[in-house]
């Protein structure tokens, strides 16, 4: 589940830094987007990762 909001849509994408999971109700994905970012070889930061890995 999403732990943002500890549910989850239709859609979960998953961490490659840590074991979090956030959904597509809590991550906004342009339309244009969305197909390309389920692609086996798109990797996902979560917001924590990211928050944390842009401030070094």
């Amino acid at each position: 589940h999403c732990y943002l909001c500890l549910d989850g849509g239709e859609d979960l994408y998953c961490c490659i830094q840590c074991p979090q999971v956030v959904c597509d109700h809590c991550i906004l994905v342009p339309a244009e987007s969305c197909s390309k970012v389920r692609e086996a070889d798109v990797d996902f930061t979560c917001p924590i990762c990211y928050e944390a890995t842009d401030r070094e």
